[in-house]
This record gives structure tokens, C-alpha cells and sequence, in this order.
């Protein structure tokens, strides 16, 4: 059904769960600061990324 195993499960129910009871950004900034600097900094990258993606203007060197 929905893959069987717990990291799959935990992500589905991760997701609803923050659709039911939003996470304050205090609280992600504190998660994020947990991760290694480089996930931190690919982590900003990809966000960045997908921020501009429903932008129609052409996507900034530094983000290729």
C-alpha cells in the first residue's frame, strides 16, 4: 500500500501532519541548525532552486 517500511511511512505521515499542525519557522531554523554545514548549505540551494521554479523569468547563473 504505502511502501511498508518506517521511513516511508514516517515521511506520508510527517507530511500530513504538517498540513494538520504547521511547524513554526523558529522550529525549522532550530532542525536545520542540527544538520552538518554542508546539507545546511544544499539544503539552501535546493529550496532556492524550487522557490524559483514557478517564476517565468530566466533562472540566475549561480543557481546553475
Amino acid at each position: 500500500a504505502y511502501g511498508g517500511d518506517s521511513d516511508t511511512v514516517g515521511a506520508i505521515v510527517g507530511s500530513l501532519a504538517e498540513a494538520q499542525y504547521p511547524v513554526s519557522d523558529d522550529m525549522k531554523q532550530v532542525a536545520i541548525s542540527y544538520l552538518p554545514t554542508e546539507m545546511q548549505s544544499r539544503l539552501t540551494f535546493q529550496l532556492q532552486f524550487l522557490l524559483f521554479l514557478p517564476s517565468q523569468r530566466a533562472m540566475p547563473q549561480a543557481l546553475l
